[in-house]
């Protein structure tokens, strides 16, 4: 079996190895004769598990697509195993009067365009295993029709597959009529859908014959990049599938969670006091005791914006009465979130709350962070490339910070299908703010939010001072991402000096210890580190946050005598490996500690 690994990733040469004995000893040959049969056995597994589980769970879509995709699997595999008994088919009297010497046309599309059988198989793998995984996906789902066009493209596929062992001679001609096929498709598709259509179409039919021409054919290492890529490409492919898939469910389910109890009256909760602490650690004493004007005399401190923060994840109903437990002399102004099936749906995804102060001279808005798929789908158009590069810096050079960062995340915008604009961001937030402050001249603003929307309040920051609005709202930021690549991604190199006014922004950045997401881009503004000892989900939890800060500082975090509840998702911070669901049962593993009734 070790000489049947004659393929892109290991050819045999009989002077490679000094013996047969030591070829069956390299682990390298063992390796890649294991995927290249993986390679071919995948498909056929992907489709038994799909049919398989169809079954069991009552999905009869999925069994469907299962049970086709595994019958074409077969069908193929079969068929290749008497190939040679098999007769091409002749061809037309006109194409053989019009082109006198096919064979030697095949063998120009065979080592320049890899029309050979083997070669052709090879590269409808990736794309027969990402059309069963969508169609599972689809199907997993409920979207039927969905399912169906997968099903009907693998026919496609199907066939075309069979038909190549008909070819003989003339495979370069039909290889030409499916690349023309496919390439008006292709831009019919990119023009009705693409923000800059002939942009976008022209650069994918560049990047097309670039990928075709571009990797030697008779170089090992051309093909290996070839597939690798087609294979990462389509990893990334189906997890945005996913995410957009869960989107497109949530946003017909309304989110009802709440950190306070299921009573329908938040009164009837029960909460834990904060006390009072005698003592501070002294590394982290700007947390406890740093304090924002909020007029006559009056302040706010980093735990209390935790708090406005966190009330964006309580359905919009019970917002007001929990915000009034908190902040009991403040109201809700403005709540804006999907209004589906409207018209005054706004054009971002942007959701944020508006709350005032008893005597009018302060307002806070905070940006609700992820909550839901679609919440995911703005955190990757801003910071998918940011991550990627920090991802490249773990395994090799450190790319992300110097110039080779900044040039890839400036000229993201120019890939066709991938540009992000600030009207598909935040520009129903940014025109808030600058209507407040134009409205209201003399009262004091504060922007908050927790991870996305601690991001994109810093985003509307740098977009006021690039624009020099003064006075500007201060950012208190709760793990949030950076700012300087995403910056860079959004204005796509229209500001030529980002980093400069990062000296100049207004923003606070509260970065737990162990949290994944604010590790992600490089931070510009001030940044305050917060404990936490839990693992890299946990900390990223603004209940999380607070219950570090509240255990730390005790009621000298906040200006308000606040009780939270019991139903708060925290977990021990004593122990890595203890993870408490709420508030109320750690407490009652801790004599220290009790939960008011």
């Amino acid at each position: 079996i070790m000489h049947m690994t004659h393929s892109i990733w290991v050819l045999h040469d009989e002077t490679q190895f000094d013996s047969q004995e030591q070829e069956h000893r390299s682990v390298c040959v063992t390796m890649c004769t294991l995927f290249h049969w993986g390679e071919y056995l995948f498909p056929t597994l992907i489709c038994a598990c799909a049919f398989v589980f169809g079954l069991v769970d009552g999905q009869s879509f999925l069994a469907l697509l299962g049970a086709c995709s595994v019958l074409m699997s077969w069908t193929v595999m079969m068929i290749s195993s008497f190939f040679d008994k098999i007769q091409p088919w002749n061809p037309p009297a006109w194409l053989n009067r019009h082109f006198g010497h096919p064979d030697e046309l095949q063998r120009w599309g065979e080592k320049w365009c890899r029309l050979n059988h083997s070669a052709q198989k090879r590269q409808r793998h990736p794309f027969a295993i990402t059309l069963i995984m969508l169609g599972t996906v689809f199907a997993a789902f409920d979207f039927r029709w969905l399912t169906i066009s997968c099903l009907v493209i693998l026919f496609f596929l199907f066939l075309r597959l069979l038909s190549m062992y008909k070819e003989g001679n003339f495979g370069w001609a039909t290889a030409l009529v499916e690349a023309l096929i496919e390439a008006i498709f292709l831009q019919s598709l990119v023009i009705s859908t693409a923000a800059r259509p002939m942009l976008d179409a022209s650069l994918i039919t560049l990047l097309c014959a670039m990928r075709q021409f571009g990797f030697q054919r008779e170089v090992r290492a051309g093909d290996r990049i070839r597939v690798v890529s087609l294979m990462g490409l389509g990893v990334v492919h189906f997890v945005i599938i996913i995410i957009v898939c869960l989107a497109f469910v949530s946003s017909f389910q309304a989110t009802r969670w709440s950190a306070f109890c299921a009573s329908p009256n938040i009164a009837d909760c029960q909460f834990q006091h904060i006390g009072r602490r005698s003592q501070l650690s002294e590394s982290y004493t700007p947390l406890c005791q740093m304090q924002f004007p909020i007029g006559n005399s009056k302040h706010l401190k980093i735990a209390d914006f935790g708090l406005f923060a966190s009330l964006t994840y309580e359905p919009i109903d019970r917002v007001e009465a929990a915000l009034q437990h908190y902040f009991p002399t403040w109201r809700l102004d403005f709540a804006l979130r999907a209004e589906k099936g409207t018209a005054k749906q706004p054009t971002d995804w942007s959701r944020f709350l508006m709350f005032t102060s008893e005597d009018n001279r302060t307002t806070i808005i905070a940006i609700r962070g992820t909550l839901d798929a679609v919440d995911v789908l703005q955190d990757i158009s801003l910071w998918m490339i940011p991550a990627i590069l920090q991802t490249i810096g773990l395994v090799g050079p450190d790319i992300g910070a110097d110039c080779w960062g900044i040039a890839m995340a400036r000229h993201a915008n120019a890939f066709p299908l991938c540009s992000v604009s600030l009207q598909s961001t935040y520009a129903s937030l940014l025109s808030v703010v600058l209507d407040m402050l134009t409205t209201y001249p003399d009262r004091t603003f504060y922007l908050t939010g927790h991870s996305l929307g601690g991001g994109v309040a810093k985003l509307v920051d740098l977009e006021l001072t690039v624009r020099q609005v003064n006075p500007r709202p201060a950012t208190i930021a709760f793990s949030a991402p950076g700012l300087m690549l995403a910056s860079q991604v959004l204005y796509s190199g229209h500001v030529s000096s980002l980093e400069e006014f990062g000296s100049a922004l207004s923003s606070i950045s509260i970065k737990p210890t162990g949290d994944v997401v604010s590790s992600v881009d490089v931070e510009l503004g001030s940044r305050l580190a917060a404990p936490c000892t839990g693992f890299a989900l946990q900390c990223h939890s603004i209940y999380s946050t607070l219950w570090h800060i509240f255990s730390l500082c005790g009621s000298s975090a906040t200006t308000h005598n606040v009780s939270i509840p019991c139903t708060w998702p925290v977990f021990d911070f004593k122990s890595k490996m203890s993870w408490e669901r709420t508030i109320e049962t750690y407490v009652t593993k801790h004599s220290e500690h009790a939960c008011d009734d």
